[in-house]
């Protein structure tokens, strides 16, 4: 539905539903904007599992509260996503909290209790506060202000944990454990109880969570571990980082600090949760997939997936060794030149073997073994073996007049020989019932290891003729069947040496194809050299590829598809138009590649990330130099004082928490605050600009930290502490009036951000418990520190120490004087320097305080700050406006 109908609408974050607004109410709406209710409501907000709380206003706007510090000006109905209304307005609610578990906290009068979706009451609104933890336990709220420890009972109001147990706070319950806290020395330390407050875990740890499946996450100092909730620990060591867990994994890992000469590393590794350590610490950006099923880890830039059967996959295959891949136009152009030209067939008879057909099958490779004899013709079979062998590389001695006048039974027989290294393919084993004939291809050794026991079609059919050669070798013998027997079939001699089956040992077992080296002997080696010369019979030559096992069939499906470096890839995958062999390659595994582009004028993310970089170093420079903070200033001096910079005098800094360009949620943060602070203390603090701040190396803080004296500010109408001692309202508003200077440029002070042993900063230890903002009170720590009084601050001590290399100019009395006065702090020293006692020092909720005593505190407080914050905040402006007239 068009929001032009409506005067607004809003989608609610992670429901399926909006809300719509017109004529000043709201009313609960589907995800289009589709009303579910009518426009009676002044609030609409989820309380989760698909339920809302509609509130309308009944009372004026005073800040009368009822429950803790929140707005109870309202009372609630609660509707679910269809718009059904389950609690109405009539049940008078003006509280009512997320659910958790089906149930939730609701106040009436005053007063709270629990009910479930339905408005059932299972605890009357009788207690402070009580608060739903799971599985029939709650948290309750003591009435007496001094207890502050937690008590939990259960929906009969039973009490299962009492104060006197003394847990700070107790958390959800998961399976009859929870999370508590219990106070020490130390601080806060936390462990695992039972609903009887009974130690599941000692409570020891700085800091605990639930985590998931039965297991929380525990923490001291730095370092992490896991525990079960019988409190026994998982890991033997303890680390920086520690990940979710799924079925029964999870990832663990340290940080590697950078040096001078490496950066920071983040290794992880792969832990399950019965404490065995399953991949070793090595792997960065490691990651779980989205189904969970594998884990992504990278070893440097190389990507792996780790199973959870404890197996380790290389995607690109790179661990495999390289494979050996011919080139398939010159290696076929040479076999077939090596085969075909000057082909013909040798015979050779034997009666060695009666089962040829069950010995030799088609497709077979066989090496000769031995000194093949064969003839260039016989006719009928005598014998019950045929050897038909087409070949073009015999050793045709009957051809050389030397050989026959040497031996006459060369030329008698047309004696040709093939060497021991002979390869052949049997094409053929054609069975006759007096004979069968194996039909042999002699083949270049190449061709022969490389093809294997491949059916070679492609010479078969290139005899040259209309037939086959095996149909020719099969018609061969069927014509040889018709005619007499060729006298060489009756010579003894000739039939003795072509006893032997090729290819065969004396067990009849083919010979190993590897071939078998040159013989030794030299009358050995003159004969095999002989016989290799005269066959021609050396192996061919073709074109080798080292192919890898890297998986690429083209960019569809992959994250090159679309991308104009794509035409740039080649057939083996080793680069794009952008990148190189191995960044391509693990890029297509991830999956993600920042250099890919869709268009030649639309940059990719890593030219949009040197865009940004470069931006980003100019921005560094200037914030480091005086540039950046001078033109904020500026800016700002004409965008938000109307060019006056002594409006700054009395501007409420915090009111610009929702500007991008000034402002900060948090107000130290805020980019006006860090520029003001840089420009007009860069003469205290060594090295501080804006950058300097930003990158923690300094602090901005407020000097009036009011909060534990005056309580929270309450929808800026009135202060939570003040409230609770039945302040006047005069009183209410010299604070409110006041409040708006301590969010003002004279309130602004920096300190350096190193932390002493104590894991404290000058602001936080400022803001602590011992000097809870009281500033006369810290400065005289500070004076105690730098001169050497007696009985000093060790904290502050520590501090100064762990700072001295930025307080050079700070030392002893005459260091604290400079240090006085660079941070306009005059109003805290007399005239000798000497910090003055101005501040009661109390807080609000302070046991024994009284009225009087609280409210002259406040009086005197309101005093100073009203006076001190506006001269403080004209010295600032008087050094800013001599740096913007240069």
């Amino acid at each position: 539905m068009s929001t032009i109908q409506y005067e607004n609408i809003i989608q609610l974050e992670g429901t399926a539903n909006s809300i719509v607004f017109r004529n000043g109410k709201w009313a609960l709406a589907d995800a289009e904007g589709k009303p579910l209710t009518d426009f009676l409501y002044d609030k609409i907000a989820p309380l989760g599992e698909d339920f809302f709380k509609a509130g309308i206003y009944v009372k004026s706007n005073d800040g009368s509260l009822i429950v803790e510090s929140l707005d109870t000006r309202m009372v609630y109905a609660i509707i679910d996503k269809t718009g059904k209304t389950h609690v109405g307005l009539e049940k008078d609610y003006n509280y009512i909290s997320d659910f958790h578990e089906g149930e939730c906290t609701v106040a009436k009068n005053g007063r709270c209790g629990i009910i479930d979706f339905d408005g059932n009451l299972i605890i009357a609104c009788k207690y402070k506060y009580v608060q739903p933890l799971g599985e029939g336990h709650y948290l309750l709220s003591s009435d007496d202000p001094d207890n502050r420890y937690a008590i939990i009972i259960d929906k009969n109001d039973n009490v299962l944990i009492p104060s006197d147990m003394q847990f700070r706070s107790i958390g959800e319950f998961h399976k009859g454990v929870a999370i508590a806290s219990y106070s020490t020395t130390e601080g806060l330390r936390w462990g695992l109880i039972d609903d009887r407050g009974r130690c599941m875990a000692n409570l020891n740890y700085q800091y605990i969570q639930y985590w998931s499946d039965g297991y929380y996450l525990v923490e001291r100092g730095s370092k992490k571990n896991l525990i079960n909730q019988k409190g026994e620990l998982v890991l033997n060591e303890w680390f920086n980082d520690i990940y979710e867990i799924h079925h029964g994994f999870f990832i663990f890992g340290n940080t590697i600090r950078k040096t001078k000469t490496t950066p920071t590393r983040y290794v992880r590794g792969v832990a399950s949760v019965q404490g065995d350590i399953v991949f070793p610490m090595i792997f960065e950006r490691v990651r779980w997939s989205d189904d969970y099923s594998y884990i992504y880890a990278e070893l440097g830039t190389t990507p792996y997936i780790l199973t959870l059967d404890g197996s380790i996959y290389d995607p690109a295959g790179s661990n495999l060794p390289q494979k050996l891949e011919i080139n398939d136009k010159t290696f076929l152009e040479n076999t077939l030149n090596w085969v075909l030209p000057g082909l013909q067939f040798f015979y050779r008879d034997t009666d060695a073997i009666s089962n040829a057909k069950q010995i030799y099958h088609k497709g077979q490779t066989l090496r000769a073994g031995f000194y093949v004899d064969a003839t260039t013709k016989l006719l009928k079979p005598l014998h019950r073996t045929r050897f038909i062998i087409a070949s073009a590389h015999a050793a045709r001695l009957f051809e050389i007049d030397k050989y026959i006048e040497a031996n006459s039974n060369v030329g008698k027989w047309n004696l040709a020989i093939f060497h021991y290294n002979s390869y052949f393919k049997v094409m053929d084993v054609y069975e006759t019932p007096t004979c069968t004939q194996v039909f042999l291809l002699h083949l270049p050794m190449s061709a022969a290891l490389l093809l294997g026991d491949t059916d070679l079609n492609f010479i078969d059919k290139a005899s040259g003729t209309e037939k086959t050669l095996t149909q020719l070798a099969r018609q061969s013998l069927d014509d040889k069947l018709t005619m007499d027997y060729h006298p060489r079939s009756f010579d003894e001699d000739l039939c003795q040496r072509m006893k032997a089956p090729v290819g065969l040992d004396n067990s009849l077992t083919p010979y190993p194809l590897s071939a078998e080296p040159e013989p030794s002997d030299q009358n050995e080696a003159a004969f095999s050299n002989m016989i290799h010369e005269i066959a021609q019979d050396e192996d061919i030559n073709y074109k080798v590829e080292v192919k890898d096992n890297f998986d690429w069939t083209g960019p569809k499906g992959t994250v090159c598809e679309g991308c104009i470096y794509t035409r740039g890839i080649p057939e083996d995958a080793s680069g794009c138009g952008r990148l190189f062999k191995k960044s391509f390659r693990e890029h297509v595994v991830k999956g993600y590649c920042e250099f890919r582009k869709i268009d030649l004028f639309i940059p990719s993310e890593f030219e949009e990330r040197r865009k940004r970089e470069t931006i980003e170093a100019c921005e560094k420079a200037e914030k480091q130099s005086d540039v950046f903070a001078i033109s904020l200033l500026r800016e700002f001096v004409k965008e938000k004082l109307d060019g006056n910079i002594d409006k700054l005098r009395t501007y409420d800094l915090y009111s610009l928490r929702n500007d991008e360009k000034y402002g900060n949620s948090d107000f130290a943060r805020a980019n006006i605050v860090k520029a003001i602070v840089a420009l007009a203390f860069a003469d205290v603090w060594p090295g501080l600009s804006v950058q300097s701040i930003e990158e923690y190396k300094y602090w901005v803080d407020a000097i009036s930290d009011n909060t534990r004296l005056l309580g929270a500010r309450i929808l800026d109408m009135y202060y939570k502490g003040l409230e609770s001692w039945d302040a006047p309202k005069e009183l209410q508003q010299r604070a409110l009036d006041c409040g708006k200077l301590f969010y003002s440029v004279g309130d602004l002070i920096v300190w350096p951000n190193k932390m002493n042993d104590y894991k404290e900063a000058f602001d936080s230890y400022y803001d602590g418990t011992k000097y809870k903002g009281y500033m006369d009170q810290y400065l005289n720590a500070i004076y105690c520190a730098m001169t050497g009084q007696a009985r000093p601050d060790f904290h502050m001590q520590g501090l100064l120490y762990k700072n001295r290399k930025v307080m050079t100019a700070y030392k002893g009395y005459d260091g604290f004087k400079r240090l006085v006065d660079n941070l306009f702090l005059t109003d805290f020293v007399d005239e000798e320097y000497q910090p003055k006692h101005i501040f009661a020092g109390v807080w609000s909720y302070m046991k024994g305080l009284d009225q009087q005593t609280y409210f002259k505190a406040v009086d005197e407080y309101i005093d100073f700050c009203n006076a001190f914050i506006p001269k403080r905040a004209d010295k600032i402006i008087m050094k800013l406006k001599r740096l913007l007239d240069n």
